[in-house]
């Protein structure tokens, strides 16, 4: 079946997906994830960096940590 010669009751039926445009979508998917990657490690290192030192100690962390830490997958 294909949108360019089926019609059922006069409603036409939506073309099953390219390879392109599935490309397109995994890409967007890609890039979405990529932000909200980004997001969460900024959040966590503003977070970590409002900490006193002292607060840090208590969870094992020096200051100097923060950046590897967040870096770190």
């Amino acid at each position: 079946m294909n949108a360019q010669t089926t019609k059922a009751d006069g409603a036409f039926l939506f073309p099953e997906p390219s390879a392109s445009s599935t490309g397109l979508m995994l890409s967007l998917a890609h890039a979405f994830r990529a932000v909200s990657e980004w997001s969460q490690r900024r959040r966590m290192a503003m977070e970590l960096n409002a900490l006193t030192d002292r607060e840090l100690a208590d969870i094992g962390l020096t200051r100097g940590e923060i950046g590897a830490l967040i870096h770190r997958r």
